[in-house]
């Protein structure tokens, strides 16, 4: 029970651990207040509530567990559903939380509140409170006119006070399931009691791309009322000229089911449908005189109170310890439903389009596809889309026997050689899908027509997406790009699903559904259900050819990259001086065998390696070769990724690498290790130094012009553009010839014969020396054993008076082994073996120095 126990509390300590420095304490511009968020994107933006930013008015201070303050801006807020979204700034890569599926929320899972009650935090960091969930599905009424209401909500008996408002709800994964900002105070005061609630992360992730929009976001309706009657869940009013009436729904209409959810009481469904957008498209299920009817529909906006400064609503009041009171809240003016910064919205909108572009695999520039048109399974007709740079777009299709061809030039455009209007093309479902694809491929391609905007939330192909607008100027027309926010396992990812020329069923709309490729399967649909009328297929199932050389895009060696990640490791030991006390490591067997460069760090008793999932195990030195200036160890831990040195490799100059390493340790945790990329130079001997000596590699290399020559990458992976192991990342060294700095790699070859034990072993950790070395110097004795290792005599024409040591040096390591005392001096020096030079470190007063000396039998 014990084990269990401490195992349990082993495992909520790392899950705050994992998020601690993700939670923000939010101030106004005068540091006053308190409140509090969650930073949930590494930019920078982090989630809080409404009402905790509604008095900052635009801005404030944000403290995070640095102890540092930030500033903040504002970016949307949700005064219906108590959300806003903020934008630290003050740091290139802020931490962040991951948000979850509160749909997978139960009632007795653990959850963990974490935040800045009562503004305790005077240093930043985040109080934390542990309970569990104590119901889900709550509703909370709001205040005012259809604002601050909290449907579906989580119900928590972990400690939420006043000051925790708009920080996070975690579960034991680290994951964000919600935010917290309500509270059952009014019976005991301002005194928590067990009744804490929060917005679900599913509501969250529906608003964000309206948040994300620089809007003030609106809830959606159906114009209609339902009430329990007759055993089911009726419509008992509805607006006659109410979307949902234009789609189908009528008075007397069953409630089967509501977004895939079954429908079974008036209050579930109140419940449910406050926690989607205005905008957003929804489906019904109905039952009419026993016939079920499926209806789509936009959700229609619920109006608020004028917000105006100084007007707005808060719930509760947020603690102001230096003053006493709160401060009355002031809002920016703007109309609701609209986007409030257009320039911070277009940001917002090019930061999508560059997130799709580093997970596309090949769509950049640009590219030429052609496909068949069918019906029905038959083929009707045919298409050839282009696109290019500077907004060049052409279409051509047959459909029925019937030729369009559709041309652009980045200004003007045309339609079976007659210039038509811009605009006018753009509703042309065919043409649209290059639009769209060549604003996605390259910067500014349509700056002469009007930027590309984010609209905000919606859904295209059952998957939650940002939809993107791109606009002609001179006629107001637009086009639409929908992009995925989620993958089918709730996984965030950025897909093209779908492009279109119109929204709704009432336009003449045609979109098409572009599923994870654009080139290779498509299909024209219209309306809301995306009733598919037309399936577009490519000829060859790929992209037929590039309109121009393809620029280089390191996405598209991401399978690669992340196959090597998997199988590289960080490497930990001891540090001296400016030596790094971390390296990179290859895994190269199943039992946890792992190549590394040679280093002082390989000298530390608690020697550690840290997987590509974060779990750290301790290794030890099996051996070493002073030829390959590399290590063998052994970890404490089997593993089923690593790489397979008997597969054949045939690499020539030119190809693309890929390098994975930790350098200057900057991937931390289970964070994902660096990647660099460059082309093979050549494989030839190396002729280097390190520092001053002459470096003592005694094999073939690759030589290449990806950066590795950095502290940390040393032992790192050298892999081809198809993943296969080309060789281990060797040390910091420069070349003789033009004392530049060279990027070189162990091949893999010559790694597996020293794997295999297949070179004679010339190190310290492998010597079977029979006759005792010399390195014509003594130690102090003063101290004993354990006493520091200083030089006290150097014998005259020894190898330590050749290379230079004198007395009073501290001596550091011995061929990378670190000498602590002068036990560990003898130890090293009895397994050296005669006549094979070894590089010795010592310290002069403030100085690290490091020589060769090549030990002599002792007399």
């Amino acid at each position: 029970m014990l084990v269990r126990v401490r195992a349990a509390e082993e495992a909520r300590v790392r899950a705050i651990d994992a998020v601690y420095g993700s939670v923000v304490a939010i101030y106004g511009n005068d540091r006053q207040g308190g409140g509090s968020g969650v930073l949930f994107d590494p930019a920078g933006f982090a989630l809080t509530n409404h009402h905790v930013i509604a008095g900052s008015a635009d801005g404030g201070w944000a403290g995070l567990a640095d102890g540092k303050l930030y500033r903040w801006k504002l970016v949307g807020t949700d005064p219906g559903g108590d959300l806003a979204v903020i934008r630290l700034s003050g740091k290139d890569k802020f931490p962040f939380a991951p948000i979850g599926d509160s749909d997978l929320v139960r009632v007795g899972d653990w959850a963990l509140a974490m935040g800045n009650p009562f503004a305790l935090a005077e240093d930043q960091r985040p109080s934390v409170s542990l309970g569990i969930v104590s119901g889900v599905n709550r509703f909370q009424e709001g205040s005012g006119l259809n604002q601050l209401v909290y449907g579906n909500c989580i119900q928590v008996d972990s400690s939420i006070n006043p000051g925790n408002s708009g920080g996070p709800l975690f579960n034991l994964r680290g994951q964000i399931i919600g935010i917290n900002g309500r509270g059952s105070f009014e019976e005991r005061g301002r005194v928590n009691v067990g009744l804490g609630y929060a917005i679900s992360a599913n509501q969250i992730k529906r608003f964000l791309p309206e948040l994300l929009a620089a809007k003030i976001t609106q809830h959606g309706t159906l114009d209609c009322v339902f009430s329990n009657r007759e055993g089911g869940v009726i419509c008992a009013t509805l607006n006659l000229d109410s979307p949902a009436a234009k789609a189908g729904l009528a008075l007397g209409d069953r409630l089967l089911a509501f977004e895939g959810v079954r429908i079974s009481d008036a209050n579930q469904f109140t419940n449910l449908i406050t926690t989607y957008p205005a905008g957003w498209p929804v489906e019904m299920l109905v039952e009419r005189e026993g016939r079920e009817r499926e209806l789509h529909v936009r959700l229609s906006a619920l109006p608020y109170e004028r917000l105006v400064r100084g007007a707005n609503p808060q719930p509760e009041r947020l603690p102001e310890p230096k003053q006493g009171k709160a401060k009355e809240a002031a809002f920016p003016l703007h109309e609701a439903g609209k986007v409030r910064d257009s320039k911070l919205n277009q940001e917002m909108a090019k930061g999508l389009i560059a997130k799709w572009r580093a997970m596309e695999n090949g769509v950049s520039g640009g590219f030429e596809a052609k496909a068949e048109i069918r019906r029905g399974g038959q083929v009707v007709g045919w298409q050839m889309l282009k696109v290019a740079t500077g907004g060049q777009v052409s279409a051509e299709y047959e459909i029925d026997g019937l030729r369009t061809t559709m041309l652009c030039d980045g200004q003007e455009c045309s339609k079976n050689s007659q210039r038509i209007a811009r605009g006018k093309a753009m509703l042309d479902p065919h043409f649209a899908q290059g639009i769209v694809l060549s604003a996605l491929v390259e910067d500014n391609a349509l700056s002469g027509w009007g930027e590309v905007a984010l609209d905000g939330s919606d859904k295209a192909n059952g998957r939650l997406c940002y939809r993107l607008s791109v606009a002609d100027r001179a006629t107001s027309e637009q086009c639409f790009i929908w992009l995925s926010a989620y993958d089918d396992d709730g996984q965030p990812r950025i897909e093209l699903v779908k492009t279109g020329v119109g929204l709704d069923d009432d336009e003449p709309i045609a979109s098409t559904l572009c599923g994870s490729s654009f080139t290779e399967r498509r299909a024209l649909v219209h309306g809301l259900a995306e009733e598919q009328e037309l399936e577009i297929v490519s000829a060859v199932g790929e992209r037929v050819a590039t309109v121009r050389a393809p620029s280089i895009d390191g996405s598209v060696y991401a399978r690669a990259i992340e196959f090597a990640q998997r199988r590289t490791v960080k490497v930990f030991g001891a540090g001296i001086g400016r030596n790094a006390g971390y390296a990179s490591g290859i895994v190269v067997s199943a039992n946890g065998q792992i190549v590394t460069a040679q280093g002082v760090f390989l000298g530390a008793d608690n020697l550690r390696v840290t997987m590509a999932d974060g779990q750290t195990h301790s290794a030890t030195v099996i051996r070493r070769s002073n030829e390959l200036q590399a290590a063998l160890l052994q970890m404490d831990a089997a593993t089923p990724e690593f790489f397979d040195l008997s597969k054949p490799l045939t690499v020539a100059p030119g190809e693309w690498v890929l390098a994975v390493s930790n350098a200057f340790k900057v991937a931390d945790g289970n964070e994902r290790l660096s990647a660099n990329i460059g082309v093979l130079s050549m494989r030839t001997p190396i002729n280097a130094r390190r520092g001053l000596l002459d470096f003592p590699y005694q094999a073939e290399a690759y030589l290449y012009d990806a950066i590795t020559s950095n502290p940390g990458a040393e032992g790192g992976a050298v892999v081809t553009a198809d993943g296969q192991l080309m060789g281990m990342i060797g040390r910091v060294i420069e070349s003789k010839s033009s004392g530049t700095r060279l990027n070189y790699a162990v091949p893999v070859d010559v790694m597996a014969k020293f794997v295999h034990g297949e070179l004679a072993p010339t190190s310290a950790a492998t010597s079977n020396a029979t006759t005792k070395a010399d390195l014509g110097l003594r130690l102090f004795s003063l101290g004993g054993r354990r006493g520091p290792a200083y030089i006290d005599r150097i014998s005259p024409g020894g190898p330590a008076a050749a290379a230079g040591l004198k007395t009073d040096d501290l001596i550091v390591s011995i061929d990378g082994q670190i000498v602590r005392d002068a036990s560990d001096f003898r130890r090293i020096v009895e397994a050296l073996p005669v006549g094979v030079e070894v590089q010795v470190e010592v310290k002069r007063k403030n100085e690290l120095l490091s020589v060769r000396i090549t030990p002599v039998e002792e007399k």
